[in-house]
């Protein structure tokens, strides 16, 4: 009677040992989708940024302009981004990444610019 108590006691274990383990591995496989999602968002703000240095790059040659950014004055500081052209949106990318948006300041600069 004592071997089946035995038996009993170590199937039982035995299933809550099965259960923790799928567990784990459920928990594993979503930090690996999590982790997936996060290179991805990487990837596509890395592919994101050299357009934009493409772009801006391009409007330099066609403009002309010659020297560094780090040699451009700035006419004025604006208090919400401090000269940079941006802002922080409030929001944050799904890796902990800020989101910067245009701040008010270039937007206001775009719309008096007659051309």
């Amino acid at each position: 009677m004592s071997d089946c108590r035995d038996c009993l006691s170590l199937e039982k274990r035995l299933h809550e040992v099965a259960t923790h383990c799928a567990t784990v591995e459920q928990e594993r496989d979503e930090l690996v989708r999590k982790l997936e999602r996060a290179e991805a968002g990487l990837r596509w703000e890395s592919d994101r940024n050299a357009l934009l240095l493409e772009s801006l790059q391009d409007a330099e040659d066609q403009a002309g302009f010659e020297g560094s950014r780090e040699q451009v004055k700035i006419n004025y500081e604006c208090q919400k981004c401090k000269g940079t052209g941006s802002a922080d949106s409030g929001g944050v990318q799904p890796w902990g990444e800020q989101i910067f948006i245009p701040c008010d300041c270039q937007c206001q600069m775009r719309l008096d610019d007659p051309a």
